[in-house]
């Protein structure tokens, strides 16, 4: 909203017109109509009665009505002039950015499922909700749909009617509870009335899956690499982790597929020559590198000596989490893989 006035030379006749007081959006949507409004202010700062008209200078806007003020967009993209005047004064300019008509809402897949992972994890985020606001022109055109930047989209938790336990967030660190959120398209610009096509509906499932409360070795803790090829090029045997789910009744552990296992070189610190390897043929140093669980619930790297001398012993941990918080109950694992001629 903008805000432009005009006074005249101070004088000791409290009744005379001294201020023109004028407002006005600062912006105008194609199709829509802007009705700016004004009063003449006395010395005593009282409305006067004396009547005010409207004018513009610029041929981007075109004041449809003198008295009014009624206002509408000529040409889209740019900006236009709006001027008051009454009583003798004359107010300062009102700059009106007109803008193009927003005529369809278009959205991405609006159906999203989040797996959460346990009652002790409850801090997961869906993808995001996306809305396009757009102007359809002429089929003829290259483009008939144009992307508007800058229009509002209002965003409304519908379902559960219930405030909690989720929230709508436009940044991944937010946490504070909200149920109707105003996201803006980009940098600039005003929407004005609902666009054809809203409301467009999401849906997110939630959807409980095991508790990751454990991790364990799945084979033995230290490995013996003979380095006897030339050049050498030796692989360990398979590092490998479980992460599972503990049964409170029986104490069985029931394994957990897709789940991250950060697996990294701990010593020596100097990389090289040795690296992690998910793949017999794979050369490239790697010290760290994420592998997820098969159906098994068992993650699994080698480690290879790619050049240089051979290292007495490397050490190599493997870690998990559960969900986004703490570390898995067992982590890290630490694996000992020892070469000898």
């Amino acid at each position: 909203m903008l805000a432009a006035a005009a006074t005249c030379k101070v004088s000791t006749d409290l009744s005379r017109d001294i201020a023109l007081e004028v407002t006005a959006p600062d912006s105008l949507e194609e199709y829509d109509t802007l009705k700016p409004t004004a009063r003449v202010l006395t010395g005593r700062g009282d409305s006067a009665t004396t009547a005010v008209f409207w004018f513009s200078p610029d041929t981007t806007i075109a004041v449809l009505d003198s008295t009014t003020g009624r206002t509408v967009v000529v040409h889209t993209g740019g900006t236009g002039r709006l001027v008051a005047k009454g009583g003798g004064l004359v107010s300062n300019p009102l700059a009106i950015r007109t803008l193009a008509a927003a005529d369809t809402v278009l959205a991405e897949p609006t159906v999203d499922t989040v797996d959460i992972a346990g009652p002790t994890a409850l801090d997961s985020l869906s993808d995001s909700l996306t809305i396009e606001i757009a102007d359809t022109v002429t089929a003829a055109a290259a483009n008939p749909i144009v992307p508007l930047a800058g229009r509002p989209v209002v965003y409304t938790l519908v379902h559960p009617s219930v405030a909690g336990p989720v929230t709508l967030v436009t940044q991944d660190t937010a946490h504070a509870l909200a149920d109707t959120v105003t996201a803006v398209s980009s940098v600039s610009g005003i929407a004005g009335t609902t666009v054809p096509g809203s409301p467009d509906t999401f849906v997110v499932r939630f959807r409980g899956v095991a508790v990751a409360d454990t991790l364990l070795a799945a084979a033995p803790l230290a490995d013996t690499v003979h380095v006897s090829a030339v050049p050498p090029d030796s692989l360990s045997d398979s590092l490998s982790v479980e992460v599972g789910d503990t049964s409170g009744a029986t104490g069985s552990i029931t394994p957990l597929p897709d789940r991250a296992v950060v697996f990294a070189i701990a010593a020596p610190q100097t990389p090289g020559p040795v690296t992690l390897v998910t793949s017999d043929t794979a050369r490239t140093l790697v010290t760290t590198t994420t592998v997820k669980t098969d159906a098994r619930g068992i993650a699994a790297v080698k480690l290879r000596l790619i050049a240089g001398p051979a290292p007495a012993s490397v050490e190599v941990t493997a870690s998990a989490k559960r969900g986004v918080s703490a570390r898995l109950p067992g982590s890290p694992v630490r694996f000992t893989v020892r070469f000898e001629p």
